[in-house]
């Protein structure tokens, strides 16, 4: 599999968070659960970037991918960087 194809396989996981990918960074990020008032991000939404990050490194171990979760307010973003 080459890589633009694993890129590919990347962004089809499973996930109700939203691809906001661009060129240098394929890009998950959600509020679904979290608490826009309050400004605190959900942890079924942490939960979900983390399951999504361990799927990528059980599938695809080899490419040594910085795989970044970041919680800011209610956001949860789930980041790899190319």
């Amino acid at each position: 599999m080459g890589f633009s194809e694993t890129i590919n396989e990347i962004r089809n996981i499973s996930t109700y968070m939203d691809d906001e990918s661009d060129d240098a960074c394929i890009r998950f990020v959600t509020r679904e659960n979290g608490d826009v008032c309050e400004e605190e991000y959900g942890m079924d939404d942490f939960k979900e970037a983390t399951r999504v990050r361990d799927v990528i490194n059980k599938d695809f171990p080899d490419l040594g991918l910085d795989i970044e979760i970041d919680c800011t307010d209610e956001w949860v973003y789930l980041e790899i960087w190319l």
